[in-house]
C-alpha cells in the first residue's frame, strides 16, 4: 500500500501573492512614513539644540567664565559651544538632520550667556523643514536665560508645539 506523502511549504502563485500584497501595503504606506521621519528630524533638530543651551548655561555657572553658542546657518549648519579663549565645547553639524535648515533670527548667530544667574544675550533660532516650509520650530532664549521651543507657523504647527509669540519666529 503506497502512503500519500505530506506537501510542506508553499506553492510559487501563493508566494507571488503574498509578495503582491506585501508590495501595494509598502507604496501606500511609505509617504506618510517618510513625512512621520521629517517630522521627527525638526523636532530632534530643535530639541537637541535645547538641550545643548541648557547645557551651556549650566557650563557657564559652573566654571564661573562667558560661554558663547554660535550658529550657523543655510544648508549646512551647526553650532559650537565654546569657552572666552575659543575652546570648543561641543560641536554640531547638519549630519543626522538632513531636510532641516537653520535660521538664526537675531544677534548674528551668536548666544552670550553670563556665568551669574545664567543670563543670556537673548536669540530666536528657527528650524525648518526643506520639504514644508509651513512646518517649523523655533528656539527661543530670553534675556534671562528662559529656553522654549515654539511652533513657528501657527496655521501649521507641529504637534505638541504651541504656536510662537515672538515675531521673529512666524
Amino acid at each position: 500500500m503506497r502512503t500519500r506523502s505530506q506537501q510542506h511549504g508553499f506553492t510559487l502563485m501563493e508566494l507571488m501573492a503574498t509578495l503582491a500584497i506585501i508590495t501595494i501595503l509598502a507604496a501606500i504606506a511609505y509617504p506618510s512614513f517618510t513625512d512621520m521621519i521629517e517630522r521627527n528630524r525638526l523636532k530632534g533638530a530643535a530639541e537637541g539644540l535645547f538641550g545643548d543651551m541648557e547645557f551651556a548655561k549650566s557650563e557657564a555657572i559652573k566654571r564661573n567664565e562667558v560661554i558663547t553658542v554660535t550658529t550657523t546657518t543655510g544648508g549646512s549648519w551647526g553650532y559650537n559651544i565654546a569657552r572666552p579663549d575659543t575652546t570648543v565645547l561641543k560641536s554640531v553639524g547638519v549630519g543626522d538632520f538632513r531636510g532641516v535648515t537653520l535660521f538664526s533670527a537675531n544677534n548674528g548667530g551668536t548666544l552670550t550667556i553670563d556665568p551669574v544667574r545664567g543670563t543670556t544675550s537673548g536669540i530666536s533660532i528657527k528650524f525648518v523643514r526643506d520639504s514644508d516650509t509651513n512646518q517649523s520650530l523655533c528656539l527661543v532664549v530670553s534675556d534671562l536665560g528662559r529656553i522654549k521651543i515654539c511652533s513657528g507657523n501657527a496655521s501649521s504647527s507641529v504637534v505638541g508645539y504651541k504656536p510662537c509669540q515672538v515675531a521673529s519666529c512666524q
